[in-house]
């Protein structure tokens, strides 16, 4: 739904998807950070950056259990939080 550009329906699948990741793998599993990436970048879309930056705090908050700082995932959630900080400015 996302790269048909329907970010309405593909929220709902996204927070399908979230669900049901965070069931089978538990809510700190890596999987669900990316997740909350996909359910991020889905708010970001749909112009709701304060959602969407709840999202990718989340994501790394999960990933910082499990990697090192250094790690390239933990670095990609950063650029995450940082575009959309950014975009939440300049739309201030």
């Amino acid at each position: 739904y996302t790269k048909l550009e329907r970010y309405d329906e593909a929220e709902d699948a996204h927070q399908k998807a979230l669900g049901m990741r965070s069931a089978i793998f538990g809510p700190t599993h890596p999987i669900v950070a990316l997740s909350l990436d996909n359910l991020g970048f889905c708010y970001s879309h749909l112009d709701r950056q304060q959602e969407a930056l709840e999202c990718f705090k989340k994501a790394l908050s999960i990933r910082e259990k499990h990697f090192e700082t250094t790690h390239p995932l933990i670095q990609l959630s950063h650029s995450y939080i940082d575009g959309c900080t950014t975009s939440i400015a300049q739309n201030s």
